[in-house]
């Protein structure tokens, strides 16, 4: 039973850790849905699989948006969510049902991708498995993980918080284990990119991180490399899977970066209620914060809670002097790297002093770029991240593994009942299919909550019966055999003189306007199309179609993409890994 255990107790724990996750998403299993900040996510899912029945693909484009004009929001917002979600809808489930798979599969994969992370460093210590588990439950049930999902409903926060563990993962094993090159190559890029097609900005800030931990931390995995020709492979590796990772996401982040000045998502995203200075946090409130389901104010007049937990501020403390032990009992041997570690402690603490009004003075000193990170507490993902990990050190020392057993389950249960009443949303309401598939939700409901994705010079309709019901608006004639899809339209127009056309599609570069397959310029009015129709029958085409910097991304991401498989397949051929030392 022993040896049977020994050889399985990677995928026991991994099947313990999704067995308690579960219960963080039983209320997405009931009737309706639950009132959250971003309250557009079933209809980008609907949007998102609309767009791909009609061949779209990379989806850039959703047309039922933007009152009825349709806007680029998946050129500039992270899709990966919502190519996920539409999946579930393209198969046969409603896109209500589909949105809470989408978000149920974002809250499960963070557990097993901590619980992946933290058996890599944790099996070189005595605790093993142990401490695997505890990091896991931690980083599963922290508060701020509920407020994601319930309160919040930001999906592409969920999702960078799931794929940050894995991430951080490859990139380990890349640094630090022999004989694994292509695991932590392959693992690295994949939670990478996860990232950046998940959240842009933890994506950005986890850059950064890597950054300082790449140089300061990789100085720790190289010292025992003998021969400055194994240190320069370790370095050309890391440095070739950071490219990778964004050649293989350059299809959305170059496009996003090049075109943005055609919107106003910079004007949205870094003024107004957006403005950093307004959402800096008490370091009273990190420890502990009345729970909510409104919004981050100014000062302390928050209605949403931004705790770490004092559970889990104690455990995390606890983690960091059990690490500290070990390194002192085995420093000489192969227990993670101290440097590194120690690293990572220094990084959990810049990460609390920057969600601190004490840190206005870095805010401000780099304000053209830090704007962009909107919300100071946005770093609890990596205070959580570090903490979560570190707790995992309680177990460091441990010997004896019936006293790990009692310790981790004290520990799990503890954290379960401290912290499961925070998953649950305030309320629940019934909405039918019919109603969130209707022109007026998705045309006028759903577009005010996010129009920023809309032409800077757009004229915004102040009341629902300014929304257009046809694409085409002709001066004098007759408009007939519209054929609408999301990237195509067309229609048959019959005027008895030169008359004026206005599309009414939103202008992004890569729309084209043909009459009788021959192309024409559009005058741009108000952020609108508009052509004139000669005398007679006319068939008119808008084409939207990639751009020459979309056209250069999607090409890169697919010569990434070929280039890291075949690379793959060339280190698992050529036994790569049997060369690689430490």
């Amino acid at each position: 039973m022993t040896n049977f255990f020994k050889h399985y107790e990677f995928y026991i724990g991994l099947l313990f850790v999704l067995f308690i996750s579960i219960l963080t998403i039983l209320p997405l299993f009931r009737d309706g849905f639950f009132p959250i900040h971003d309250d557009a996510q079933i209809v980008r899912v609907q949007q998102m699989t609309k767009a791909l029945q009609d061949g779209q693909f990379p989806v850039r484009w959703v047309s039922d948006l933007g009152y009825g004009y349709g806007y680029p929001i998946f050129n500039f917002y992270a899709p990966l969510p919502y190519y996920i979600g539409s999946v579930f809808d393209l198969i046969g489930f409603s896109p209500l049902t589909a949105t809470k798979i989408m978000m149920g599969i974002g809250m499960l994969v963070a557990g097993l991708t901590m619980y992946i992370l933290g058996w890599e460093i944790w099996r070189h210590a005595g605790g093993g498995v142990w401490g695997a588990i505890i990091s896991a439950v931690l980083y599963q049930y922290a508060p701020y993980h509920a407020v994601q999902l319930y309160v919040r409903g930001s999906v592409g926060e969920l999702y960078a918080y799931a794929f940050l563990p894995l991430a951080v993962y490859g990139f380990y094993v890349l640094l630090y284990e022999k004989n694994r090159l292509s695991t932590g190559l392959l693992m690295g890029i994949i939670g990478y990119v996860g990232l950046i097609l998940s959240h842009n900005i933890i994506a950005l800030l986890f850059t950064i991180f890597l950054g300082l931990t790449g140089v300061i931390g990789g100085i720790g995995g190289i010292r025992r490399i003998r021969g400055m020709r194994k240190i320069r492979e370790k370095i050309a590796w890391m440095i070739m899977s950071v490219v990778f990772a964004f050649g293989i996401s350059s299809f959305f982040w170059l496009p996003a970066l090049a075109e943005k000045y055609y919107t106003s998502v910079d004007q949205v995203i870094t003024t107004e209620g957006s403005d950093y200075h307004k959402h800096f946090l008490y370091i009273d409130q990190l420890w502990d914060s009345p729970w909510g389901f409104a919004g981050s104010a100014p000062g302390r007049e928050d209605g949403m809670s931004f705790k770490i937990g004092k559970l889990h501020i104690l455990l995390g403390l606890l983690g960091v002097l059990g690490i500290v032990g070990a390194f002192r009992e085995k420093k000489k041997k192969r227990f993670s790297e101290s440097l590194a570690m120690w690293m990572g402690i220094v990084l959990l603490g810049l990460s609390i002093f920057m969600t601190l009004e004490s840190s206005v003075i870095i805010w401000d000193a780099f304000s053209s770029f830090m704007a962009y990170i909107q919300f100071p507490w946005r770093f609890l993902v990596f205070i959580l991240f570090f903490i979560s990990l570190y707790a995992g050190g309680i177990v460091a020392l441990g010997k004896n593994q019936t006293m790990l057993f009692i310790i981790t389950a004290v520990i799990t249960i503890s954290v379960v009942y401290v912290n499961l009443k925070y998953f649950n949303p305030q309320a629940y309401y019934h909405i039918s299919q019919s109603e969130y598939e209707s022109e007026y939700y998705i045309k006028w409901q759903i577009s005010k909550i996010s129009d920023e994705y809309l032409p800077m010079i757009f004229i915004l309709p102040k009341s629902e019966f300014e929304i257009p019901h046809s694409k085409f608006d002709i001066e004098s004639g007759v408009v007939e055999n519209q054929v609408i899809k999301t990237d195509e339209q067309s229609a048959t127009i019959i005027v008895d003189k030169t008359s004026q056309l206005l599309i009414n599609t939103a202008y992004f570069p890569g729309w084209r306007v043909f009459i009788d397959d021959q192309e024409v310029s559009p005058t741009i009015i108000e952020g609108k199309m508009q052509i004139f129709v000669p005398q007679g029958q006319h068939v008119i085409r808008l084409l939207f179609t990639n751009t020459a910097v979309r056209s250069l991304a999607n090409a890169i991401s697919v010569i990434s993409s070929i280039i890291l498989f075949g690379t793959i397949i060339w280190l698992y051929k050529n036994r790569y890994e049997k060369n690689d030392v430490r």
